[in-house]
């Protein structure tokens, strides 16, 4: 069973691959094509091309300073945050 898992693993990770490289219209002929009526495949291919796109939006939008900008309050260096320590702000 853990080897069929590791199968589908790398068949969604292949699959996932080939299809950023295209665009939205050529990637739903080539998921239609390389998942053969498995749903449950392309549900889970799509899945992932979702977050990669929003993610790729987000990181589009996002510099470093207004990120930093939204900060309320500065955080001190030296400051323990769980096992972290903040080094700089």
């Amino acid at each position: 069973m853990w080897c069929d898992a590791r199968f589908l693993w790398r068949t969604i990770e292949s699959l996932y691959h080939s299809a950023c490289e295209l665009g939205a219209e050529e990637r739903r002929a080539f998921l239609e094509r390389a998942c053969g009526g498995d749903e449950a495949l392309r549900r889970e291919v799509e899945s992932l091309l979702a977050n990669h796109d929003l993610a790729a939006e987000f990181l589009e939008t996002q510099s470093p300073d207004s990120v930093r900008g939204e900060a309320e309050t500065e955080i001190p260096a030296g400051t323990q945050i769980g096992h972290y320590t903040v080094v700089e702000f």
